[in-house]
């Protein structure tokens, strides 16, 4: 693909008014491009630069998955292990003795999340406090079987990682990969002092139809391993990329390192959605996603960036894809089209068959602390209701009467997806949210459909 291809790309992206900055850093063999447009801040306009730092987000989780799997291969963390043999806080309780390291790489750790769309959560967590909770925690699904994106199953890994070393999360993330690979990350609020740096992050605010550039939030020690505040440019996420999938020439990961970090994948339900709606993954492995195609990665976001790494072991294209607003499907689409460029035609991939039926399951699901999905509907219409929290939105999916799928989707949260499935050796009927799962907890013995706006929910990591 030629520069001036993925410089139209983004030019139409700005053009479009679907982020006031989009970069791309692509890597294939023999070719390496890096192609920027708009600018870097709403107030302070300056251009997209290669040293740009954007946030990492959950990419951390990917920093978290190779050092632990690291630690593995050299003995000094057993995957098959309960958590409780490494957190005594948690030994003798159901998550301690039922959850294991591998569940909590593979987000399959079946215990009831925690709504980090909470304030108080996001910004006032402590481990004093998790832990109390922790030793209660109910069980929604059986470890190990169904995947659910829990932000907390990462905080887990890092302390456990931090007793293990007697050192604390970011030096090992400097000892293990960012020394190694010559990588040099900021954190968002030094980045502020750094106009040479700094992207800012964007929200579109709909009165004047413009982005406005927001103020760094506070970060909370607590989701270091999970969520952290550390930025980097998209070269260094490309070497990154690069050496988790076995690439780069200096071997910073071992052998056993690089195919675990993808192995083991947990298949995800099909998710039904609109035009506007975030890919998801077909499946989830140690510490990466798998999505349609066979290409790998993670995704990052904050309230106002969202970034994509990704690598096709195929072409043995790296891409990094950011933009400075949260706005996912343009960011999916970018990659959708890049990545498309470099595959061979007539590829074929696990993920790429046609989609399912959507077949409902009216009742009352349980999620995260305190929220909960209410699925009614008819011979044409599905309707999801969630509610919880901060969260309240409502999500819509009309069906024709002829058949059972999808003709049009209506959301307030546009970037949102849904599907059913049955829970695996279970006589339970599972609901994906998203990222998110959700368990029936009550049939709906008569079924009705509810209508009327709602606000949209928060984003995902």
């Amino acid at each position: 693909m030629q520069s001036e291809t993925i410089h139209s790309l983004l030019a139409d992206v700005i053009r479009a008014g679907a982020a006031p900055g989009a970069a791309v850093y692509l890597s294939a063999p023999g070719e390496q491009i890096f192609a920027a447009a708009g600018t870097a801040s709403h107030d302070r306009p300056a251009p997209l630069e290669q040293n740009s730092r954007f946030q990492l987000g959950c990419i951390t989780k990917l920093l978290t998955a190779l050092v632990s799997l690291e630690f593995a291969s050299e003995t000094k963390l057993e995957l098959e292990a309960p958590i409780g043999r490494y957190l005594r806080e948690l030994e003798g309780t159901p998550v301690g003795e039922g959850v294991r390291i591998r569940h909590l790489l593979s987000h399959t750790s079946g215990y009831q999340g925690f709504n980090v769309a909470d304030p108080r959560v996001r910004f006032f967590s402590s481990w004093p406090k998790f832990i109390a909770t922790m030793r209660e925690r109910r069980r929604l699904f059986t470890p190990g079987l169904v995947f659910s994106y829990e932000h907390t199953e990462y905080v887990l890994l890092g302390e456990i990682l931090k007793r293990i070393a007697d050192a604390p999360i970011y030096e090992l993330y400097r000892a293990r990969i960012f020394d190694p690979l010559g990588i040099r990350c900021g954190h968002i609020a030094s980045d502020a002092a750094d106009a040479s740096r700094f992207v800012a992050e964007h929200v579109f605010d709909a009165r004047t139809r413009t982005y406005a550039s927001l103020r760094p939030p506070p970060h909370c020690e607590f989701w270091d391993a999970s969520l952290s505040d550390l930025t980097m440019s998209l070269g260094d996420l490309a070497l990154l990329a690069s050496a988790a999938a076995g690439w780069d020439q200096q071997r910073v990961f071992s052998a056993a390192t690089v195919a675990q970090v993808r192995a083991g994948q947990t298949m995800l339900p099909y998710a039904h959605g609109g035009r506007q709606s975030e890919q998801m993954p077909v499946a989830f492995g140690l510490g990466l996603a798998e999505y349609s195609g066979a290409i790998f990665g993670h995704n990052g976001s904050a309230r106002g960036h969202t970034c994509a790494l990704r690598f096709d072991p195929e072409s043995r294209l790296v891409l990094l894809v950011a933009l400075n607003a949260w706005r996912p499907h343009v960011r999916d689409l970018l990659v959708a089209k890049i990545v498309e460029a470099y595959r061979q035609p007539g590829t074929a991939a696990r993920g790429e068959t046609a989609p399912p039926d959507l077949v409902p399951v009216p009742g009352l699901y349980a999620g995260a602390d305190g929220t909960s999905v209410e699925v009614s509907a008819d011979e044409r219409e599905v309707c999801c209701v969630m509610r919880g929290g901060a969260m309240n939105q409502e999500l819509r999916i009309l069906i024709s009467r002829n058949d059972r799928r999808p003709t049009a989707f209506q959301s307030s949260a546009a970037h949102a997806t849904v599907g059913f499935f049955t829970v695996p050796g279970a006589d339970s009927v599972g609901l994906m949210l998203g990222l998110n799962a959700f368990l029936r907890i009550e049939p709906a013995e008569e079924i009705s459909v509810s209508s009327g706006p709602s606000p949209a929910s928060p984003k995902q990591s």
